[in-house]
């Protein structure tokens, strides 16, 4: 199983203002700068929650479906999830096709959002041996802006970016810095643990 990212977010995890504020800057000289570790401490937060923050669109690949009988179905890799875009899957011939919807359902409220046979349905068959057979198509995020993402979240990024731009580096004369305990408390809070 793998994933790509098929565009990146067109917002910000948080509002510039909003975190200069939180660090207590009041000219413009580093809006760069803390714009940097604001993209930055989002992707982490991502990375280490198995969240998507702001929405965008990824591709699931995947060598084959799951068995018919698997209740399990296909689990996205992330969530929160918005929407299935489409499926697609090369055929035993080779040939790509499209997944017709009313063949399955998904489940986008679980702890990992799936896909599942609908009932009466099987998965398709696909070419043996081909390598990303399956092509789960799916938007995944919170929503469009930073408003979207709960508060709780927002506080995580603002911790994780305010870290990074007060510490600049994680090792200070030759001591470790590490990360406060109350952002690692909001990453294990809003963290997806797999089974």
């Amino acid at each position: 199983m793998s994933w790509i990212e098929l565009e990146a977010p067109t917002a910000a995890p948080v509002d510039l203002e909003e975190l200069k504020g939180h660090l207590r800057v009041t000219t413009n000289n580093e809006d760069a700068t803390i714009e940097l570790y604001a993209k930055a401490a989002g992707q982490l937060f991502e990375i280490k929650t198995n969240r998507r923050l702001i929405s965008r669109s990824f591709r699931l690949d995947l060598p084959a479906f799951p068995a018919s009988a698997d209740p399990c179905g296909i689990e996205l890799p992330f969530a929160p999830a918005e929407e299935i875009t489409h499926i697609k899957y090369f055929d035993t011939a080779g040939v790509l096709q499209t997944w017709d919807d009313e063949e399955y359902i998904m489940d986008l409220t679980s702890h990992f959002p799936r896909v599942t046979v609908a009932p009466n349905y099987l998965f398709p068959s696909t070419q043996t041996g081909r390598p990303n057979a399956v092509q789960v198509t799916f938007v995944a995020g919170y929503g469009d802006t930073y408003e979207d993402i709960p508060e709780g979240i927002r506080l995580g990024v603002f911790f994780l970016a305010a870290h990074a731009y007060t510490t600049r580096t994680p090792v200070v004369n030759g001591t470790m810095t590490d990360v406060p305990k109350t952002l690692q408390y909001v990453i294990d809070a809003y963290k997806l643990w797999r089974a």
